[in-house]
């Protein structure tokens, strides 16, 4: 827990110190790991469902990875026709889902952006590259729009931590 503070401090304090201008990041992004056996283990589960479908997933309250986490983000079409957003990963970002992806296989990874969740993928195999595809339930006109506000999102992020020496 002193681990999660001492990651999450320094992001906080970027956030809401860092001085309030149009360049500020505006959206909260994180991936939230499906709770093994829905807390029948002693780890404390939340609900998280997704908007759509309205399925319910038990995640760890502790989110995996956040915007702090992202260093890019593309918007690309897979071989199904499908939209999908790919994140790119900081190297913390990049070993803690490598982490997960090894000892939680099989589980969801839970897409939540400024509270919402919003999509959800299966963790089906290592995933070391810091590459992480995911797909929504939003329509892709709302995709399209999410992700030119997320890579500006992004990049604030990527600016304030470069100033404050991240």
């Amino acid at each position: 827990m002193k681990k999660l503070a001492t990651l999450f401090i320094p992001v906080l304090a970027l956030l809401f110190l860092g001085g309030c201008n149009k360049n500020d990041p505006t959206h909260t992004v994180r991936f939230y790991i499906e709770a093994p056996s829905a807390g029948r283990t002693g780890v404390w589960a939340q609900p998280m469902t997704l908007m759509d479908s309205n399925l319910t997933y038990y995640v760890k309250p502790d989110p995996l990875i956040t915007e702090a986490n992202i260093t890019n983000i593309q918007l690309v079409k897979v071989q199904s026709g499908q939209l999908a957003f790919l994140f790119h990963l900081d190297e913390p970002g990049t070993r803690a889902l490598y982490r997960a992806s090894v000892s939680d296989m099989g589980r969801m990874l839970i897409l939540n952006v400024n509270g919402e969740a919003i999509g959800a993928r299966q963790l089906d195999g290592a995933i070391a590259d810091g590459r992480l595809y995911t797909f929504t339930e939003l329509p892709p006109e709302e995709m399209e729009k999410l992700y030119e506000d997320l890579v500006k999102n992004t990049e604030s992020v990527q600016e304030l931590k470069r100033h404050h020496g991240y």
